[in-house]
């Protein structure tokens, strides 16, 4: 199997590696051992619109000979079946590039011949050398200078297609009759009137001398040049008559190839902006498997070309002055270029593709996967296989087209606690900010806010909160701290959150002094659970902040969860860690002897870990207390 290139329209240019085509190929079309040369003659008529009774072909073919250079190209006329054959042979026997260039030329079979030609056609084989004689007379009175009145007649003697044997006679007495039926009515001069008298009777006299002895009927030439006979009618009506035209098709070495016009990035093509065009070259190349990279790309202008630095495709656009729409001033040649197979992904698909694509999906499902996001791309494009990053972030990039981007929620973040505020009264929040080198900007530092309704809660719960701080996931990173409080039935309510940078003294500092005064509110005493970060701890022993437990202001307990999650990862028993999650629930101190006295059983390791961490066992009151305190049986039931 071979490619056929069928070039034609323009000229052959010779130069260093030998003869080759000024433009790109009009058609291609694939070959086999089993195609003929009829069959590509055929092919060739078909895709460029010729009709072979019309038309007739001289056919070339372009093949390297080698010499004198490396590459040096002659063309082999083809004119019949073994000369096609042996192309195709030499061609299929090349290891790459089998392909054959045919140059081709069409020549007209039945236009082109001038009026004095027929004349001519008809004194030389058809008439007898005294009918030459006639004919040469009546081409000579028809090119009579006009100053005389006359109109030239010749047209009225090629009218009639020769035929063999027709007496001179026949042809003057149609000459003459023709002459005097196609005289204008009411406006002969006398001169053109006895001009016709004379014709008249020089006809008489010649038609007494000979007969016509054949009478085969005159076949007229209108049908094969119907622009050649003058109308009968009057000129100004027959100025209008356009029934003697005939149908035609442009050229398309003049307008351009029918396909390349009807092409979505044709000349002339407009777009609502120089997005829409970008996404329309995008469209268009990710279909055709071709790949262009952009030359200049700003406000005025948009040049690109093909990656191919043999390719002849190009585009030009600039804005059109109307609105935001952009127009394509140039784009004259198509893809000239291969594209490869094997191609995976596509340098014109690009995240902003991917975004268009997978929209409205992901609008109605926010939980899209990647894989349905790559079923997406390839149920639309599938000749390419897109990356994984492309696909990511196509995906972020339709959020933030839908929800806003990052930056711009944080600009949304004071309307948005000013809404929360305007419906639920006694919502209270504070904002911290730093100053940019940006004038007119600052950064964001963090936000704390509590509900009106959680505040108003807060002298019914129970006197214990817990705190705790979570990781926030996404372009830009940070901490979620949040407080609870318990209700008479153990139930949480969420009393105020706060977002920061990262969880250290100085935001677990700033946050608890706003907890302590917005909203628990100071001289009440409380008991704050929660893990064992160093920043926490340091908080309680502050005596400004108001968390002072020296003062009596509250106490600290850890929480037991996070205990029984390293106590886990210290002896890998389950039945230990569910036993000690028992005895924290314990009040009574016998219970809670019996359940250590059965963990130090089971594994001593445990209680090891256990005294490390902290105070774990109610004994002399006394005693001074450790700083750390895991637990206590008897803690005036603040746990």
């Amino acid at each position: 199997m071979i490619i056929v290139l069928v070039y034609t329209g323009r000229e052959i240019v010779y130069g260093a590696t030998g003869a080759e085509y000024s433009i790109p190929p009009k058609i291609t079309f694939p070959a086999s051992e089993a195609t003929t040369f009829e069959d590509v003659k055929n092919e060739i008529y078909g895709g460029l619109k010729y009709s072979e009774t019309e038309y007739s072909l001289v056919i070339q073919g372009r093949y390297d000979v080698g010499a004198p250079g490396p590459y040096f190209f002659q063309l082999i006329p083809l004119y019949e079946t073994r000369s096609w054959q042996m192309i195709f042979d030499m061609t299929s026997a090349r290891n790459s590039w089998r392909m054959v260039e045919l140059y081709i030329e069409f020549t007209p079979t039945n236009s082109g011949f001038s009026q004095n030609h027929i004349v001519s056609e008809i004194t030389r084989e058809n008439l007898e050398p005294t009918m030459a004689t006639v004919a040469e007379n009546i081409v000579s009175a028809s090119h009579q200078s006009p100053k005389h009145g006359i109109s030239p007649k010749i047209h009225d003697v090629s009218n009639y297609a020769p035929i063999v044997g027709l007496s001179s006679d026949n042809i003057i007495n149609e000459a003459q009759e023709n002459s005097q039926d196609d005289g204008y009515v009411d406006e002969e001069t006398e001169r053109e009137g006895d001009m016709i008298e004379e014709d008249e009777s020089d006809g008489e006299a010649e038609e007494d001398v000979n007969d016509n002895t054949y009478g085969q009927p005159v076949v007229k030439l209108i049908k094969l040049l119907p622009l050649v006979g003058r109308s009968d009618k009057h000129p100004v009506s027959a100025f209008h008559d356009i029934s003697v035209l005939q149908n035609t098709t442009a050229d398309e070495r003049f307008f351009g190839s029918r396909k390349h016009f009807n092409s979505p990035l044709a000349k002339g093509r407009t777009f609502d902006s120089k997005e829409h065009l970008q996404f329309a070259i995008n469209e268009f190349h990710i279909s055709t498997n071709q790949e262009v990279k952009v030359t200049t790309s700003n406000k005025s202008r948009l040049s690109m070309k093909c990656i191919d630095n043999t390719c002849l495709w190009k585009l030009y656009g600039k804005p059109t002055k109307i609105g935001s729409s952009w127009k394509i001033q140039t784009c004259p040649y198509p893809h000239t270029c291969r594209a490869p197979a094997d191609r995976l992904d596509h340098a014109q698909l690009t995240s902003a593709v991917i975004a268009d694509v997978i929209r409205d999906d992901l609008k109605e499902n926010l939980e899209l996967s990647i894989m349905n996001i790559w079923q997406l791309v390839r149920q639309r494009y599938k000749n390419v296989k897109p990356h994984y990053n492309k696909l990511w972030r196509g995906r972020k990039l339709v959020i933030a087209q839908l929800f806003g981007s990052w930056e711009g929620s944080y600009a949304l973040l004071t309307p948005l606690l000013e809404a929360i505020k305007a419906t639920n009264p006694g919502t209270r929040y504070q904002i911290l900010s730093q100053p940019m080198t940006r004038e007119g900007h600052r950064a964001f530092k963090c936000v704390a806010w509590a509900f009106g309704p959680c505040i108003e809660a807060v002298p019914y719960l129970r006197p214990v909160i817990s705190i705790d701080a979570s990781f926030l996931y996404g372009r830009y990173r940070g901490r979620l701290l949040i407080a609870c409080g318990y209700d008479a039935e153990n139930k949480l309510l969420p009393l105020a959150f706060a977002i920061v940078e990262k969880e250290d003294s100085d935001n677990w500092e700033w946050f608890m002094r706003w907890l302590r005064k917005e909203v628990i509110g100071f001289g009440k005493f409380v008991c704050v659970i929660s893990d064992r970060h160093k920043a926490i701890k340091w908080v309680f022993k502050q005596p400004h902040i108001g968390w002072n437990e020296s003062d009596g202001e509250c106490v600290h307990r850890f929480c037991s969860q996070h205990i029984a999650e390293n106590l886990y990862k210290q002896c890998k028993d389950d039945d230990v860690v569910k036993t000690f999650k028992w005895v924290v629930k314990k009040k009574k101190p016998r219970r809670f002897n019996e359940g250590m006295e059965a963990i130090s059983k089971t594994c001593p390791d445990a209680i090891a870990y256990l005294g490390k961490v902290g105070k774990y066992r109610q004994e002399d009151k006394n005693e001074p207390e450790k700083s750390e305190k895991v637990f206590q049986c008897m803690d005036g039931g603040h746990r």
